[in-house]
């Protein structure tokens, strides 16, 4: 994938309206599995899932089909599908690979960004300030356009890295977390210390980034996630198996 079409598709969500009814169901279930309205290993039976959506046989099966490649649906022989299960163990490996590879985007994209991709981040920054963390709405919509607006600004520090297999993998690792933080950190409080810096924290992130600081920018965004991911391991070690 080009950078110019990956920036287009994260800027989106995904570009433009859906063109089938396959896609029209791909969008739907993928949004409700990431907000975890279904739930890790849950069954998704195609007949439910034609009351519950609305679309015909073809288009649901295509739709699953298209979130196992990307692995929030499990195929399971004969049996049919399930919403891909959710474990610390999973969790971590996701997340020791994603630092390594936005590591070493970060550290290119610093070497190499321009004053695109610099005005690019200011204006990532600018709109998520805009909306409250996703965990403080129960609205799935507005919880969405706040996690795309996050993951949208955490991309665009990123994207000047020139080599388009390392933010593809960064981009389905991080899709991962992020499923993650929306499925457990809605069962936990955080605390309150981090709900006030989780805006400076970006702050501090953008600053370091554009003043070309590799190792405090790395140490920034370390920071920023600390207290999430030590909540999803504690919650997960607690419930094993979800």
């Amino acid at each position: 994938m080009e950078l110019a079409a990956w920036k287009d598709e994260l800027e989106t969500g995904v570009s433009g309206p859906p063109k089938t009814q396959a896609e029209a169901a791909y969008r739907r279930l993928r949004r409700d599995i990431r907000a975890g309205l279904l739930e890790p290993r849950r069954w998704l039976r195609l007949t439910e899932l034609r009351k519950a959506y609305g679309f015909g046989w073809s288009p649901l099966r295509e739709a699953l089909f298209l979130l196992t490649a990307e692995n929030l649906v499990v195929a399971e022989g004969q049996r049919g599908f399930r919403v891909a299960p959710i474990s610390e163990a999973d969790f971590v490996d996701a997340l020791t690979l994603r630092n390594k590879l936005e590591d070493a985007a970060l550290e290119a994209s610093i070497e190499l960004g321009d004053d695109a991709w610099e005005a690019a981040i200011v204006a990532a920054l600018h709109r998520i300030r805009k909306l409250p963390p996703h965990w403080e709405t129960m609205d799935t919509l507005a919880s969405e356009e706040q996690q795309r607006r996050h993951h949208i600004f955490h991309a665009s520090l990123l994207a000047a890295c020139p080599s388009q297999w390392t933010l593809r993998f960064w981009d389905q690792l991080q899709q991962q977390i992020e499923r993650y933080q929306r499925i457990v950190l809605r069962r936990v409080a955080p605390p309150a210390a981090a709900v006030e810096g989780i805006q400076h924290a970006h702050e501090l992130i953008a600053e370091a980034v554009l003043a070309r600081r590799f190792t405090q920018a790395v140490e920034a965004l370390r920071g920023h996630n600390d207290w999430s991911n030590a909540l999803i391991r504690e919650a997960l070690r607690r419930e094993p198996v979800a």
